[in-house]
């Protein structure tokens, strides 16, 4: 059976017992559900009521803040309200019968009335303001507000009534400059108002007025009556600060209490009866899924941490975990066969950056040794043969033809499809000889100098020579194009230095070139991240070279801590080797 069809089993029957468990005590369990529902159904009235009182503020500040905007009304003030035909077009009744306003007054800058008015909507007149009223609603507000700022204030004002008020500056057209003088747009919490709230919530309200702002503490409250009713205030502060607007309406409590007679026994039987049945999700969850994926989960980690793509994921089974396995060794294989196509191609690439050295490397030997042999014939047949001569030709056309079996016997190791479990007990000596006797001629080319320094030469390591040589020429022509590109003047040189601690053996790698900055140090082994142009690297060969030490039980790492730009390769000792000492 496929696991998500287990799964699926095992769910569908927790499903059916939950359910009707929960079915017969859910009045019980789900208690304090309730009451926060009804909590919350009784803040979102609230919030409600608040809203529309916002809006309203919010809506009178928009519909009255183009009456302040005009040139004719700065001009106005500017005119000391002489302008009688611009009250009569602007502010009369008919002009703002539509935005139903209660009462409109304009000041100037100075805070003089310029003119105030009251509307009448039942006998639809426009009336006088007296002096007092102007005075008594400029006394109200001005406090509240800072006259210097052109910005508009909203809130509201209790006189005999609650009012909406919305002071709005009165600015240029192009809303430059201070501000003018200010307007006064008001209309009162009436029967519409309040007729607009009921009709959003469903709720009749009542609007109380009280001065004592120092007890309230919250914006909003609500207080149960009894176990079918709940009263809510909702509390808006008027510009004054000495009087709030209290919102006050009754809300029938519709989730009714529930007795909670028994609730703890039946939380006890439920809580049995849950417990056993997750215990059993748990134990089938546990053997056919988390144990499995916690088996191939760590052979992977097996498998990154030794870097063995050689190995495989040992889980057999039917479902889609054994399926999952299988394509995770497909991958594994894959990816095998990928890394020995990538270190043939590093192999091959390397091999083409030795070809111009080579060529000068053997052509230089076979040059003597034609000379030398071409002088041998000469004396041959003018028949003065000198022995001592002929002798000493003869030597010199020997150590160059070993010199040349000696660059032929390294490139064939180099070159060569190396077997894997090929590792020898070789001195770093041995590396290195191999190593200038296919590089001496590239390197003397330019005049890039080899230095040894502090070299243990004594202690045996267990390599593939074919392999390791492919890291130390990589990093060889890593070093030759970090030195390229470095000033002309400086020293141009490829240092090897190491050392011996606790059983492993220390070799260094460092050029002159410019130093790697030690920001990339964690991203410079990464396949594909390279420093060099677009088409002078592949970004592979630190990679490969990873993986070929690791290989040899060992790390390959840049060591940042060095003033030249430095590659450490660690390597186990030979067992024979195995001695703590150290080169000073």
């Amino acid at each position: 059976m496929k696991m998500i069809h287990k799964v699926r089993y095992l769910f569908i029957a927790s499903f059916v017992v939950t359910n009707l468990a929960l079915f017969f005590i859910s009045q019980i369990i789900f208690q304090n559900k309730f009451e926060e529902a009804e909590s919350l159904n009784i803040k979102n009235e609230l919030r409600k009521v608040s809203e529309t009182v916002d809006n309203e503020l919010v809506f009178l500040k928009n519909t009255s803040s183009s009456w302040t905007s005009w040139d004719d009304t700065f001009q106005f003030i500017n005119d000391k309200g002489k302008d009688k035909k611009y009250i009569e077009t602007n502010f009369s009744f008919d002009a703002i019968s539509l935005q139903q306003y209660d009462k409109i007054i304009l000041i100037d800058q100075n805070k003089k009335t310029l003119f105030g008015f009251s509307y009448d909507y039942e006998k639809s007149e426009q009336n006088l303001l007296n002096q007092d009223e102007i005075e008594k609603i400029k006394n109200s507000t001005l406090k509240a507000i800072n006259l210097n700022k052109s910005q508009s204030f909203q809130g509201l004002l209790y006189l005999d009534k609650f009012y909406l008020v919305s002071i709005n500056p009165v600015l240029k057209s192009d809303f430059s400059g201070p501000a003018n003088g200010y307007a006064f747009f008001m209309k009162e919490i009436n029967a519409n108002l309040i007729s607009k709230i009921e009709n959003l919530t469903g709720h009749h309200f009542e609007i109380i007025n009280s001065s004592n702002t120092t007890a309230i503490v919250n914006n909003s409250f609500y207080e149960h009556i009894n176990s079918e009713m709940t009263e809510g205030f909702v509390l808006k502060t008027d510009l004054t600060k000495n009087n709030t607007v209290i919102f006050k309406f009754n809300l029938k409590r519709d989730l009714s209490n529930i007795g909670k007679e028994g609730m703890f026994i039946f939380m006890l039987v439920i809580a049995f009866m849950m417990g056993i049945l997750y215990f059993s999700i748990y134990k089938l969850t546990l053997k056919n899924i988390i144990l499995p994926i916690i088996k191939i989960k760590n052979e992977l980690h097996q498998i990154r941490d030794l870097k063995d793509t050689k190995k495989r994921i040992n889980y057999q089974s039917n479902d889609e975990l054994g399926e999952l396995s299988q394509d995770i060794n497909l991958s594994l294989e894959r990816i095998e066969n990928d890394q020995m196509n990538l270190a043939e191609s590093s192999r091959m690439y390397g091999l083409g950056t030795l070809a111009s050295g080579i060529a000068h490397e053997i052509n230089n030997p076979l040059t003597v040794i034609k000379g030398y042999a071409e002088k041998n014939i000469k004396t041959i047949e003018a028949r003065t043969i000198d022995l001592d001569d002929f002798h000493k030709n003869a030597i010199k056309i020997n150590e160059n033809a070993e010199r040349i079996s000696k660059i032929i016997k390294s490139l064939k190791i180099l070159s060569s499809k190396a077997n894997d479990n090929e590792f020898q007990k070789l001195t770093p000596q041995n590396i290195i000889d191999e190593f200038q006797v296919l590089y001496s001629e590239k390197l003397n080319s330019r005049k890039i100098e080899l230095i040894f320094e502090k070299l243990e030469n004594e202690t045996k390591i267990n390599i593939n020579l074919n392999q390791f040589l492919q890291v130390v020429i990589h990093l060889a022509n890593n070093a030759i194009d970090a030195i390229e590109l470095a000033d002309d003047d400086k020293p141009r040189w490829i240092k090897f230095h190491s050392e011996v601690v606790n059983n492993y053996y220390y070799l260094y790698i460092s050029n002159s070139g410019k130093k790697l900055s030690a920001d990339i140090k964690d991203k410079i082994m990464n396949p594909f991240f390279t420093t060099k142009e677009i088409g002078k690297g592949t970004g592979l060969g630190l990679t490969l070279s990873q993986t070929i030490i690791s290989k040899h039980s060992g790390k390959l790492e840049f060591d940042d801590s060095f003033e030249n730009t430095t590659f450490k390769i660690m390597l186990p000792i030979a067992e024979k080797e195995s001695k703590d000492k150290k080169v000073a």
